[in-house]
Protein backbone atom coordinates (compact mmCIF):
# COMPACT_ATOMS: atom_id res chain seq x y z
CA UNK A 1 0.00 0.00 0.00
CA UNK A 2 1.44 3.39 -0.99
CA UNK A 3 1.91 6.23 1.50
CA UNK A 4 -0.60 8.32 -0.50
CA UNK A 5 -3.26 5.60 -0.22
CA UNK A 6 -2.56 5.23 3.49
CA UNK A 7 -3.00 8.97 4.02
CA UNK A 8 -6.22 8.94 1.97
CA UNK A 9 -7.65 6.09 4.04
CA UNK A 10 -6.69 7.81 7.25
CA UNK A 11 -8.44 10.97 6.02
CA UNK A 12 -11.57 8.96 5.19
CA UNK A 13 -11.60 7.52 8.68
CA UNK A 14 -11.14 10.96 10.23
CA UNK A 15 -13.80 12.53 8.01
CA UNK A 16 -16.41 10.00 9.08
CA UNK A 17 -15.41 10.34 12.75
CA UNK A 18 -15.44 14.16 12.57
CA UNK A 19 -18.88 14.17 10.93
CA UNK A 20 -20.32 11.88 13.61
CA UNK A 21 -18.62 13.69 16.50
CA UNK A 22 -20.79 16.77 15.99
CA UNK A 23 -23.87 14.84 17.18
CA UNK A 24 -24.93 13.50 20.61
CA UNK A 25 -23.93 9.91 21.39
CA UNK A 26 -27.31 8.27 20.70
CA UNK A 27 -27.73 10.19 17.45
CA UNK A 28 -24.14 9.36 16.51
CA UNK A 29 -24.79 5.62 16.84
CA UNK A 30 -27.99 5.92 14.82
CA UNK A 31 -26.30 7.89 12.03
CA UNK A 32 -23.36 5.50 11.92
CA UNK A 33 -25.79 2.58 11.56
CA UNK A 34 -27.68 4.40 8.77
CA UNK A 35 -24.46 5.09 6.84
CA UNK A 36 -23.21 1.52 7.27
CA UNK A 37 -26.50 -0.01 6.11
CA UNK A 38 -26.50 2.11 2.96
CA UNK A 39 -22.85 1.43 2.08
CA UNK A 40 -23.38 -2.30 2.71
CA UNK A 41 -26.44 -2.23 0.46
CA UNK A 42 -24.55 -0.79 -2.51
CA UNK A 43 -21.49 -2.97 -1.87
CA UNK A 44 -19.14 -0.44 -0.19
CA UNK A 45 -18.64 -2.61 2.87
CA UNK A 46 -16.10 -0.34 4.55
CA UNK A 47 -16.28 3.28 3.50
CA UNK A 48 -13.30 4.16 5.70
CA UNK A 49 -10.95 2.18 3.42
CA UNK A 50 -12.09 3.72 0.13
CA UNK A 51 -10.19 6.29 -1.86
CA UNK A 52 -12.00 9.37 -3.12
CA UNK A 53 -12.44 8.20 -6.70
CA UNK A 54 -13.89 4.87 -5.59
CA UNK A 55 -17.05 6.37 -4.10
CA UNK A 56 -19.51 6.24 -7.01
CA UNK A 57 -23.20 6.47 -6.14
CA UNK A 58 -25.88 6.73 -8.79
CA UNK A 59 -29.39 8.13 -8.57
CA UNK A 60 -30.84 4.66 -9.26
CA UNK A 61 -28.88 3.28 -6.27
CA UNK A 62 -30.61 5.77 -3.98
CA UNK A 63 -34.04 5.11 -5.51
CA UNK A 64 -33.68 1.34 -5.04
CA UNK A 65 -32.43 1.88 -1.50
CA UNK A 66 -35.51 3.95 -0.65
CA UNK A 67 -37.74 1.11 -1.86
CA UNK A 68 -35.69 -1.35 0.17
CA UNK A 69 -36.17 0.76 3.32
CA UNK A 70 -39.90 1.20 2.71
CA UNK A 71 -40.27 -2.59 2.83
CA UNK A 72 -39.07 -2.48 6.44
CA UNK A 73 -39.87 0.93 7.92
CA UNK A 74 -42.49 3.64 8.03
CA UNK A 75 -42.07 6.69 5.74
CA UNK A 76 -40.91 8.94 8.60
CA UNK A 77 -38.11 6.52 9.44
CA UNK A 78 -37.06 6.33 5.79
CA UNK A 79 -37.06 10.12 5.48
CA UNK A 80 -34.85 10.41 8.55
CA UNK A 81 -32.48 7.78 7.16
CA UNK A 82 -32.18 9.50 3.77
CA UNK A 83 -31.70 12.88 5.46
CA UNK A 84 -28.79 11.41 7.41
CA UNK A 85 -27.17 10.19 4.19
CA UNK A 86 -27.75 13.54 2.50
CA UNK A 87 -26.03 15.34 5.39
CA UNK A 88 -23.10 12.93 5.37
CA UNK A 89 -22.48 13.08 1.63
CA UNK A 90 -22.94 16.87 1.63
CA UNK A 91 -20.24 16.97 4.29
CA UNK A 92 -17.97 14.83 2.07
CA UNK A 93 -18.70 17.14 -0.89
CA UNK A 94 -17.59 20.20 1.12
CA UNK A 95 -14.38 18.31 1.89
CA UNK A 96 -13.52 17.89 -1.80
CA UNK A 97 -14.99 14.39 -2.33
CA UNK A 98 -16.48 13.81 -5.75
CA UNK A 99 -20.01 12.85 -4.64
CA UNK A 100 -23.48 14.16 -5.46
CA UNK A 101 -25.41 14.63 -2.23
CA UNK A 102 -28.45 16.11 -4.02
CA UNK A 103 -29.67 12.67 -5.15
CA UNK A 104 -30.56 11.91 -1.51
CA UNK A 105 -34.02 13.51 -1.60
CA UNK A 106 -36.89 12.81 0.77
CA UNK A 107 -39.64 13.86 -1.63
CA UNK A 108 -42.41 11.40 -2.51
CA UNK A 109 -41.45 8.85 0.10
CA UNK A 110 -44.73 7.07 0.71
CA UNK A 111 -45.47 3.67 2.17
CA UNK A 112 -47.23 0.99 0.20
CA UNK A 113 -48.32 -1.87 2.53
CA UNK A 114 -48.75 -4.19 -0.45
CA UNK A 115 -45.52 -3.15 -2.17
CA UNK A 116 -44.16 -6.68 -2.29
CA UNK A 117 -45.71 -10.07 -2.90
CA UNK A 118 -45.87 -13.28 -0.93
CA UNK A 119 -43.55 -16.14 -1.86
CA UNK A 120 -45.18 -19.42 -0.85
CA UNK A 121 -43.38 -22.51 0.41
CA UNK A 122 -43.44 -24.22 -2.98
CA UNK A 123 -42.28 -21.06 -4.77
CA UNK A 124 -39.45 -20.66 -2.27
CA UNK A 125 -38.28 -24.24 -2.89
CA UNK A 126 -38.34 -23.62 -6.64
CA UNK A 127 -36.29 -20.43 -6.23
CA UNK A 128 -33.73 -22.32 -4.13
CA UNK A 129 -33.39 -24.87 -6.95
CA UNK A 130 -32.92 -22.07 -9.51
CA UNK A 131 -30.29 -20.48 -7.28
CA UNK A 132 -28.22 -23.68 -7.44
CA UNK A 133 -28.01 -23.24 -11.22
CA UNK A 134 -26.49 -19.76 -11.05
CA UNK A 135 -22.97 -19.30 -12.41
CA UNK A 136 -21.67 -17.19 -9.53
CA UNK A 137 -21.94 -17.95 -5.80
CA UNK A 138 -24.77 -20.44 -6.36
CA UNK A 139 -24.31 -22.20 -3.00
CA UNK A 140 -24.39 -18.95 -1.05
CA UNK A 141 -27.48 -17.75 -2.91
CA UNK A 142 -29.38 -21.02 -2.37
CA UNK A 143 -28.56 -21.05 1.34
CA UNK A 144 -29.42 -17.36 1.70
CA UNK A 145 -32.91 -18.01 0.28
CA UNK A 146 -33.42 -20.95 2.64
CA UNK A 147 -32.25 -18.93 5.66
CA UNK A 148 -34.51 -16.00 4.72
CA UNK A 149 -37.51 -18.33 4.51
CA UNK A 150 -36.80 -20.46 7.58
CA UNK A 151 -35.92 -17.59 9.92
CA UNK A 152 -38.31 -14.89 8.59
CA UNK A 153 -35.61 -12.32 9.31
CA UNK A 154 -34.57 -9.28 7.30
CA UNK A 155 -31.89 -9.49 4.62
CA UNK A 156 -29.54 -7.24 6.62
CA UNK A 157 -29.70 -9.70 9.55
CA UNK A 158 -29.16 -12.73 7.32
CA UNK A 159 -26.18 -11.30 5.44
CA UNK A 160 -24.58 -10.37 8.75
CA UNK A 161 -24.46 -14.00 9.98
CA UNK A 162 -21.02 -15.16 11.08
CA UNK A 163 -20.00 -18.81 11.39
CA UNK A 164 -19.55 -18.18 15.11
CA UNK A 165 -23.28 -17.37 15.27
CA UNK A 166 -24.27 -20.91 14.21
CA UNK A 167 -24.41 -23.62 16.87
CA UNK A 168 -26.29 -26.61 18.27
CA UNK A 169 -27.97 -26.92 21.65
CA UNK A 170 -29.22 -30.39 22.58
CA UNK A 171 -31.46 -31.35 19.63
CA UNK A 172 -31.77 -27.81 18.27
CA UNK A 173 -29.89 -26.04 15.48
CA UNK A 174 -29.71 -22.31 16.09
CA UNK A 175 -28.45 -19.05 14.58
CA UNK A 176 -27.74 -16.01 16.71
CA UNK A 177 -29.12 -13.08 14.71
CA UNK A 178 -29.28 -9.34 15.31
CA UNK A 179 -32.51 -7.81 14.08
CA UNK A 180 -33.97 -4.31 14.01
CA UNK A 181 -33.18 -2.36 17.17
CA UNK A 182 -29.96 -4.37 17.58
CA UNK A 183 -31.79 -7.05 19.55
CA UNK A 184 -30.23 -10.52 19.57
CA UNK A 185 -32.46 -13.52 18.76
CA UNK A 186 -31.72 -17.25 18.89
CA UNK A 187 -33.46 -18.43 15.71
CA UNK A 188 -33.96 -22.16 14.95
CA UNK A 189 -33.27 -23.81 11.60
CA UNK A 190 -33.50 -27.45 10.54
CA UNK A 191 -30.54 -29.86 10.52
CA UNK A 192 -30.41 -30.00 6.70
CA UNK A 193 -29.92 -26.24 6.41
CA UNK A 194 -27.45 -26.29 9.31
CA UNK A 195 -25.28 -28.83 7.45
CA UNK A 196 -25.64 -26.93 4.16
CA UNK A 197 -24.22 -23.81 5.82
CA UNK A 198 -21.27 -25.74 7.24
CA UNK A 199 -20.63 -27.41 3.87
CA UNK A 200 -19.63 -24.08 2.25
CA UNK A 201 -17.39 -22.99 5.11
CA UNK A 202 -13.85 -22.24 3.97
CA UNK A 203 -12.74 -20.17 6.95
CA UNK A 204 -14.21 -18.29 9.89
CA UNK A 205 -16.04 -15.04 9.29
CA UNK A 206 -19.17 -14.11 7.35
CA UNK A 207 -21.24 -16.92 5.81
CA UNK A 208 -22.36 -14.84 2.83
CA UNK A 209 -19.07 -13.21 1.81
CA UNK A 210 -20.05 -12.63 -1.81
CA UNK A 211 -23.63 -11.38 -1.45
CA UNK A 212 -25.23 -8.02 -0.74
CA UNK A 213 -28.93 -7.00 -0.61
CA UNK A 214 -28.95 -5.72 -4.19
CA UNK A 215 -27.48 -8.97 -5.58
CA UNK A 216 -30.02 -11.10 -3.74
CA UNK A 217 -32.90 -8.85 -4.81
CA UNK A 218 -31.87 -9.01 -8.46
CA UNK A 219 -31.66 -12.82 -8.28
CA UNK A 220 -35.16 -13.05 -6.75
CA UNK A 221 -36.62 -10.87 -9.50
CA UNK A 222 -34.87 -13.00 -12.12
CA UNK A 223 -36.25 -16.21 -10.60
CA UNK A 224 -39.76 -14.73 -10.36
CA UNK A 225 -39.61 -14.00 -14.09
CA UNK A 226 -38.36 -17.52 -14.90
CA UNK A 227 -41.20 -18.98 -12.79
CA UNK A 228 -43.79 -16.82 -14.62
CA UNK A 229 -44.98 -15.23 -11.38
CA UNK A 230 -47.39 -12.29 -11.84
CA UNK A 231 -45.58 -9.31 -13.39
CA UNK A 232 -47.67 -6.76 -11.52
CA UNK A 233 -46.37 -8.00 -8.16
CA UNK A 234 -42.94 -7.03 -6.86
CA UNK A 235 -40.94 -9.82 -5.23
CA UNK A 236 -38.15 -8.86 -2.85
CA UNK A 237 -36.07 -10.32 -0.03
CA UNK A 238 -38.87 -9.25 2.32
CA UNK A 239 -41.26 -11.58 0.46
CA UNK A 240 -39.52 -14.53 2.15
CA UNK A 241 -40.39 -13.00 5.53
CA UNK A 242 -43.97 -13.98 4.76
CA UNK A 243 -43.30 -17.56 3.63
CA UNK A 244 -43.29 -19.33 7.01
CA UNK A 245 -45.94 -16.95 8.38
CA UNK A 246 -48.26 -17.83 5.51
CA UNK A 247 -47.59 -21.55 6.11
CA UNK A 248 -48.33 -21.24 9.86
CA UNK A 249 -51.54 -19.29 9.39
CA UNK A 250 -52.73 -21.56 6.59
CA UNK A 251 -52.01 -24.85 8.38
CA UNK A 252 -52.77 -23.99 12.00
CA UNK A 253 -54.23 -20.47 12.12
CA UNK A 254 -52.08 -19.90 15.21
CA UNK A 255 -51.32 -16.18 15.28
CA UNK A 256 -49.14 -16.48 18.41
CA UNK A 257 -46.89 -19.06 16.72
CA UNK A 258 -46.73 -16.89 13.58
CA UNK A 259 -45.72 -13.87 15.71
CA UNK A 260 -42.93 -15.91 17.33
CA UNK A 261 -41.68 -16.80 13.85
CA UNK A 262 -41.18 -13.11 12.94
CA UNK A 263 -39.87 -11.92 16.30
CA UNK A 264 -42.54 -9.20 16.45
CA UNK A 265 -43.29 -8.04 19.98
CA UNK A 266 -46.35 -6.02 19.00
CA UNK A 267 -49.45 -8.04 18.12
CA UNK A 268 -50.97 -5.04 16.34
CA UNK A 269 -47.87 -4.55 14.16
CA UNK A 270 -47.95 -8.22 13.22
CA UNK A 271 -51.67 -8.14 12.43
CA UNK A 272 -51.30 -4.96 10.35
CA UNK A 273 -48.47 -6.40 8.27
CA UNK A 274 -49.22 -10.08 7.87
CA UNK A 275 -52.62 -11.46 8.86
CA UNK A 276 -54.38 -10.02 5.80
CA UNK A 277 -52.70 -12.83 3.83
CA UNK A 278 -54.75 -15.78 5.06
CA UNK A 279 -56.87 -15.03 8.09
CA UNK A 280 -60.62 -15.46 7.57
CA UNK A 281 -62.15 -12.48 9.36
CA UNK A 282 -65.51 -14.28 9.47
CA UNK A 283 -63.94 -16.65 12.01
CA UNK A 284 -63.57 -13.91 14.62
CA UNK A 285 -65.43 -14.55 17.84
CA UNK A 286 -67.67 -11.50 17.55
CA UNK A 287 -69.00 -12.74 14.21
CA UNK A 288 -69.07 -16.45 15.07
CA UNK A 289 -71.11 -15.95 18.26
CA UNK A 290 -73.85 -14.15 16.31
CA UNK A 291 -73.73 -16.70 13.51
CA UNK A 292 -74.08 -19.55 16.02
CA UNK A 293 -77.16 -17.89 17.47
CA UNK A 294 -78.61 -17.34 13.98
CA UNK A 295 -77.97 -20.95 12.97
CA UNK A 296 -79.72 -22.22 16.09
CA UNK A 297 -82.75 -20.10 15.19
CA UNK A 298 -82.80 -21.56 11.67
CA UNK A 299 -82.59 -25.11 13.02
CA UNK A 300 -85.77 -24.45 15.00
CA UNK A 301 -87.79 -23.51 11.88
CA UNK A 302 -90.13 -25.99 10.24
CA UNK A 303 -89.71 -26.90 6.56
CA UNK A 304 -92.66 -24.68 5.58
CA UNK A 305 -91.32 -21.73 7.62
CA UNK A 306 -87.86 -22.08 6.05
CA UNK A 307 -89.31 -22.14 2.47
CA UNK A 308 -91.43 -19.09 3.22
CA UNK A 309 -88.41 -17.24 4.66
CA UNK A 310 -86.31 -18.01 1.59
CA UNK A 311 -89.06 -16.90 -0.82
CA UNK A 312 -89.52 -13.59 1.01
CA UNK A 313 -85.96 -12.68 1.98
CA UNK A 314 -83.80 -14.36 -0.68
CA UNK A 315 -85.89 -15.18 -3.77
CA UNK A 316 -82.82 -15.50 -6.05
CA UNK A 317 -81.18 -17.96 -3.64
CA UNK A 318 -84.46 -19.90 -3.50
CA UNK A 319 -84.54 -20.16 -7.30
CA UNK A 320 -80.88 -21.25 -7.38
CA UNK A 321 -81.63 -24.03 -4.90
CA UNK A 322 -84.59 -25.24 -7.02
CA UNK A 323 -82.41 -25.34 -10.16
CA UNK A 324 -79.67 -27.34 -8.47
CA UNK A 325 -81.84 -29.89 -6.66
Amino acid sequence: MSNQAAVQRLNNTNDLAIFLKTYPENTRKEYQRDIKEFTDYIGLHDITTLKNGEIEILDKDVRMYKNYLLEKFKPNTVRRNISTLRSFFKYLKTNKYNVNYEIFTTERIKANPNSYGLITLEQMKQMAILAKEELHHADELEICILVLAQTSRRISSVLNIDYNDIYTSEDEYLIKMMDKGEEIYQVPIDSILFNKILSIKKSNGKVFRNLNPAKVRRAIQKFAKLMNLPKNIRYTTHSFRQTAIHYELKTSGNIVAAMEQTGHRSAQTFIDHYTHMTVDHNSRAGIRMMRDVSEKNIEQLSKEELIKLLKEKAPSAYQEILINI
